[in-house]
């Protein structure tokens, strides 16, 4: 099980970042939603009893963070002193928008694996060319998978079925990436 912590105050902006990304990666894998501090009928369009099992991604909108392996995103207006609560980074990959200069400096002071996303090339995964109904995406460095696989750089289509933001795109890119989901045949947002 991959367990995906979402860290960023309640505003519109990361509520919107949030469902986006669950909209994206539910069509890979069941979820699990743990959502301290969320409402149930904020997660408007999506059954949260019959749709999401036990299984895939663990969804946490939460700063409780107790976990020995995580992925975590960090949306604007995050909170850093709750890094402070993580164990250990060694298990943990943070994946952040390279506009988030707090958090790449935040992150700088600790051991978590980062991937950085953006139009930059020096990032993480970027973008290499885009129109209307697909992005084509670049991993431009090796990463470790959840499971300890190492992903080579390589280049991946996202196939949009609708528009999407860049930074849920990209970020539910590299959700996937990191959980072993093969992105040899493009992945559907």
């Amino acid at each position: 099980m991959v367990f995906i912590l979402f860290m960023g105050r309640k505003t519109r902006a990361n509520k919107r970042l949030f469902m986006s990304i669950l909209e994206n990666i539910s069509r890979y894998g069941s979820c699990n939603i743990l959502k301290q501090g969320m409402k149930r009928d904020s997660l408007k369009g999506l059954d949260t009893d019959n749709e999401f099992k036990d299984t895939g991604f663990t969804v946490q909108f939460s700063t409780n963070i107790k976990l020995e392996k995580a992925i975590i995103i960090l949306g604007n207006e995050t909170d850093f002193n709750v890094l402070g609560e993580i164990r250990s980074c060694k298990n943990i990959t943070a994946v952040i928008d390279e506009e988030n200069i707090n958090a790449v400096k935040m992150l700088s002071l600790t051991n978590c694996k980062t991937i950085n996303c953006g139009m930059a090339l020096n990032n993480t995964l970027n973008v290499s060319g885009q129109d209307k109904e697909s992005i084509c995406i670049s991993l431009q460095r090796k990463v470790e998978s959840m499971k300890g696989k190492i992903i080579e750089p390589h280049d991946f289509l996202v196939t949009l079925r609708k528009p999407g933001s860049l930074y849920s795109t990209l970020i539910s890119a590299a959700i996937l990436l990191l959980s072993d989901i093969d992105s040899s045949k493009g992945y559907i947002f």
